[in-house]
């Protein structure tokens, strides 16, 4: 984002797209083409296709659009924290449950991290990297305390369980990708503050 009107910063708009795009077809097939299982082969080849399209071909175009971005020291800098936090990500979508909110915590605040890196983030505003994860917790305990709270018929928990998940991902992905559009306004803003003073 601090090169977007260089060949560079294009190249690594397009690659970041790409990623998205990459991610949301790995969705739209694991709820229509691979949403119920009608064979093992369908199975195995559903989940090497999620697996792929969902994590490593994502990843690996988020890593080199940092590096088309990022010079030097925090080149590796951002990509060792995108490649912490992905797998972070992964270990909790896989395991779930309590350790999906603690995996998914420090996941999100490393991929934060390695933009703010890649960006040259001002130091007043990295404690914007645990937006995330405070989000994730909040949800949590919401959740949690709702369904103490309430008695949720038996027909019914499928879909409320569905329900949670996908907020528990998508609401803080949602945080995480505000934040890391804002950067250049707050630190545009920074500047104002600091040029008045």
């Amino acid at each position: 984002m601090t090169a977007l009107h260089t060949p560079h910063g294009r190249a690594a708009q397009l690659l970041i797209t790409a990623a998205v795009l990459s991610v949301v077809t790995s969705s739209v097939l694991q709820r229509t083409v691979f949403f119920v299982w009608t064979s093992t082969q369908q199975q195995r080849v559903g989940g090497v296709l999620q697996l792929a399209l969902g994590v490593i071909v994502p990843v690996s175009l988020v890593l080199v659009a940092l590096s088309r971005v990022a010079v030097g020291r925090r080149r590796w800098a951002a990509a060792v924290l995108a490649v912490a936090g992905s797998g972070s990500l992964l270990v909790g979508a896989a395991l779930g449950g309590s350790v999906w909110v603690v995996c998914a915590g420090v996941g999100f605040a490393g991929l934060l991290a390695a933009w703010f890196v890649a960006n040259r983030a001002r130091t007043r505003i990295w404690w914007l990297v645990a937006a995330p994860a405070v989000v994730l917790i909040a949800l949590d305990v919401a959740v949690r305390g709702a369904q103490a709270a309430l008695d949720v018929p038996t027909l019914a928990r499928s879909a409320v369980w569905e329900t949670e998940r996908m907020l528990a991902f998508t609401v803080p992905l949602v945080v995480t990708v505000v934040v890391a559009l804002a950067l250049p306004f707050l630190e545009g803003r920074s500047d104002a503050r600091r040029v008045t003073a």
